[in-house]
């Protein structure tokens, strides 16, 4: 499916690439038809996104002289959509996308280059994005799709259970490091046998608090975001990583895990009954989590919030090669993450009807209705531009976005921030390495398996599958970003 998929975009794009040689414009004026604006974003299925499509183009018809023609495509459905629309050449302007298929839709030609656009059409929204956001939406130094205004840092943390730390004394505060938690554990393993001390799930354990990024579009490679010196490692190679294994391990054979953490995919069963369990955290979030849970939990830090790639660009809006006006799209673009009333509908639905205005930047829900799914409108309010202009819940902080923005500014930022590594010429090694990462890595990285025995197979394993090779590609790759960025 996917050779198909892609012969059939690289086909279609073509085609459209000769029309565009026309030098014929859709461009509005005087009495010619108003262009409709085609966009393509990952949402549920309402039964009132009709409702909202018609006001959204009676406001901007007034705003930008278009219409907007709106396709939500609920999330599990949405790539394969899309990939196949853009391959058959069908009529896009604007499509939600991010890291999973942002590159390699940039490598095929599915998206415009917006930076002329952006300057031209989108200045305020440009003006929005701190320039390092833009630069790490950024491929081979253009951009081709715009990145959403919001958080993009995060920080891997414990939440434990308060009531459990109280009744035992434990000073979580004091704890500085991972191993410094075992006498936490033990007294929960010792007087609460209905009780896990910690869980977590083997891609989100101890090892992602570390210091590493791995590089995106690779699966081992890695840089460190506190040491900016154009090396690219092999994470598990160093000394400080194993011996942080090395403890997991030793927390798993004490019985402070939960038995069967290495094969778990979700924890959503035991979240009453376990002490600590790994989450990622922004400011409030442990409050608003508080305000819905059994157990109010605190937060242990375990490492500093941080940036990467991938955190950038996991959500951002293309405009596509097939759109007929990108001009007009842009503004489109422009309006919704800089026009308060326009972001809100789209958001959140026809206010009045879907959802009642709160002051200046609250919302709540219409009386007798109590969720957004019942309002008969919602959307995945991430995916479609400026967070920053949408109203929060009542009874959310009122400062929670200057957090989030003071959160972003102050996080470590990956010197890798904006590289993307092309595996094209090392596809069969990937695929090999992914292989043997899957087969040994989930028993190592969750403390099931001795790293003392199996890391050394895992590593022989990775150098057997062409990661060398991975590796130097990839430090090639590297090398001419940084030279060039």
């Amino acid at each position: 499916m996917r050779k198909i998929i892609c012969i059939a975009l690289s086909a279609a794009l073509c085609v459209s690439a000769l029309a565009g040689c026309s030098g014929e414009s859709k461009k509005t004026s005087g009495n010619e038809k108003i262009y409709e604006i085609v966009w393509y974003d990952r949402g549920p299925s309402s039964a009132d996104a009709p409702l909202v499509e018609a006001e959204a183009t009676k406001y901007i018809q007034d705003k930008i002289g278009a219409k907007l023609k709106y396709q939500p495509i609920v999330g599990a459905e949405y790539d394969e959509k899309l990939q196949l629309a853009l391959a058959s050449g069908e009529k896009i302007d604007m499509c939600f996308t991010n890291a999973g298929n942002y590159y390699s839709n940039v490598i095929n030609g599915a998206y415009l280059e917006i930076d002329e656009l952006l300057d031209k059409y989108g200045k305020e929204a440009k003006a929005l994005v701190p320039e390092y956001v833009l630069d790490g939406a950024k491929i081979d130094g253009k951009l081709y799709a715009y990145p959403a205004y919001k958080d993009y840092a995060h920080e891997n943390v414990f939440y434990y259970r308060q009531d459990l730390a109280e009744k035992y004394n434990l000073d979580m505060a004091s704890m500085k490091t991972f191993k410094d938690l075992e006498p936490a554990l033990k007294a929960i393993k010792e007087n609460e046998p209905d009780i896990y001390p910690m869980t977590f799930l083997p891609q989100m354990g101890p090892f992602h608090m570390m210091p590493y990024d791995t590089i995106t579009g690779g699966v081992i490679g890695a840089v460190r975001y506190d040491k900016d010196d154009g090396k690219i490692i092999n994470p598990f190679e160093q000394e400080e990583v194993k011996e942080l294994l090395r403890t997991v391990h030793d927390f798993y054979k004490k019985g402070y895990l939960r038995p069967d953490i290495a094969t778990t995919t979700s924890n959503a069963d035991v979240q009453y009954t376990v002490f600590m369990n790994i989450y990622q955290e922004l400011p409030y979030l442990v409050d608003q989590w508080n305000k819905t849970v059994t157990y109010p939990c605190a937060v242990w830090h375990g490492s500093e919030p941080h940036m990467n790639t991938a955190g950038i660009q996991g959500a951002l809006m293309a405009i596509s090669r097939t759109s007929e006006n990108p001009e007009k799209t842009m503004q489109f673009i422009n309006l919704l993450n800089t026009d308060k009333y326009l972001r809100n509908l789209m958001a959140y639905g026809i206010e009045g009807k879907h959802y009642i205005a709160s002051g200046e930047n609250f919302y709540k829900l219409p009386e007798g209705i109590k969720t957004i799914a019942d309002t008969g409108y919602r959307s995945y309010v991430y995916t479609q531009g400026n967070k920053y202009l949408t109203r929060m819940i009542e009874g959310t902080p009122e400062d929670i976005y200057e957090k989030y923005q003071e959160f972003d500014t102050n996080a470590l930022k990956s010197p890798a921030l904006g590289f993307i590594f092309d595996a094209t010429d090392v596809t069969p090694e990937i695929t090999a390495v992914t292989n043997a990462y899957n087969e040994y890595m989930p028993a190592i990285l969750s403390g099931a398996a001795d790293p003392d025995v199996y890391l050394p197979k895992a590593l022989k394993s990775f150098k057997e599958a062409g990661l060398d090779r991975i590796l130097k590609e990839m430090q090639t790759q590297y090398d001419a970003w940084r030279k060039n960025k």
